[in-house]
């Protein structure tokens, strides 16, 4: 069932910097969270989730930051970093058989994160933030989920551009169609061995969204996703098969359908990077104001000259955005 190169151990974040602990995710993958050594113990509890093909332990310089006052929880999604990743195919197609890597799968798993850390820290609520993949994942569970996510202790929540594909009627529906169908398609063809974490390093400094990253923290990243296997080369932790298909997963319009359910609205904050970046902005920072507004009562804030790596290129605001969530806790 599982990519040979599974069997390698492997963390986005290291025994150094955290404990890791095994999570049962939905259908029986194994999910890798992760609670920060140098996080406050009975601090607030935060639990951050990552964008799509990245892992925790890309966003050490803002979990770093969160750990001065809070007892910091991250996790590795299915497919990506630590946490296992079959392939798109290995499960036979069939009626009623969910895609290993649809929506309702990352939120049954963000469930069940929530639920271990809850284990973990009984009696705090649980602070979610979270960029992009599993922003979405936790609205999905919100809102398409309500009696699995009730039964769960949350606090405030952080979604910095979950990506909410809209409807046909929408007036952002055809650049969302289409940009994520050639998003697909660029993913496909990604390059997926690389001899070593800096020649990656220096192939994507500066280039696109990466050049949202300084040179560390792009290192820092890599780190976090480029997995080394037998032969001495590296591997992409999130294969190009994995991320396409998570892409298409997540592009119908059955959790923008869903929004208006959310049972929380008023304890959201959604962040959105800047509408009017140009041609070349992501079809996510295109939805972000139309999505916040089926939420009634959210607050919304849009970070002028940032795209959709917004997190990554300014850890420090990112953080102080998600201590606001507990700042009279």
């Amino acid at each position: 069932m599982h990519d040979a190169s599974a069997s390698i151990p492997f963390r986005s974040i290291a025994a150094a910097v955290a404990e890791a602990i095994a999570v049962p995710g939905d259908g029986g993958l194994t999910l890798r969270l992760y609670r920060l050594r140098a996080g406050r113990r009975g601090g607030p509890v935060v639990l951050w989730g990552h964008c799509g093909s990245s892992a925790a332990g890309s966003y050490l310089p803002l979990l770093t930051r969160l750990a001065a006052d809070a007892d910091v929880f991250a996790f590795d999604a299915r497919g990506h970093g630590g946490s296992d990743a079959p392939q798109p195919s290995s499960l036979p197609p069939g009626d009623g058989v969910e895609p290993l890597y649809a929506p309702n799968r990352f939120a049954r798993d963000v469930a069940a994160i929530a639920r271990t850390v809850a284990a973990l820290a009984p009696g705090r609520p649980i602070h979610y933030a979270a960029h992009s993949l599993n922003a979405a994942a936790l609205l999905r569970l919100g809102a398409c989920m309500p009696e699995d996510f009730a039964a769960l202790p949350w606090g405030n929540f952080a979604l910095f551009e979950p990506p909410l594909f809209p409807p046909p009627q929408t007036a952002s529906y055809a650049e969302a169609r289409e940009k994520n169908r050639m998003l697909i398609a660029r993913t496909l063809v990604r390059r997926r061995i690389w001899a070593g974490p800096d020649m990656l390093v220096d192939y994507l400094f500066g280039r696109g969204i990466f050049a949202a990253f300084s040179r560390e923290d792009l290192r820092t990243h890599i780190a976090a996703t480029l997995r080394p296997r037998p032969d001495g080369t590296f591997e992409l932790a999130c294969s190009p098969e994995i991320e396409a298909a998570m892409y298409a997963g997540f592009g119908e319009d059955s959790t923008w359908r869903c929004l208006p359910r959310f049972p929380y609205p008023d304890r959201v904050h959604m962040i959105g990077g800047d509408p009017d970046a140009g041609a070349d902005r992501d079809w996510v920072t295109a939805i972000v104001l139309e999505a916040a507004a089926r939420l009634p009562g959210a607050r919304i804030s849009v970070w002028r000259d940032h795209g959709h790596f917004m997190v990554f290129g300014d850890p420090a605001r990112a953080a102080d955005t998600v201590r606001a969530l507990y700042a009279d806790s």
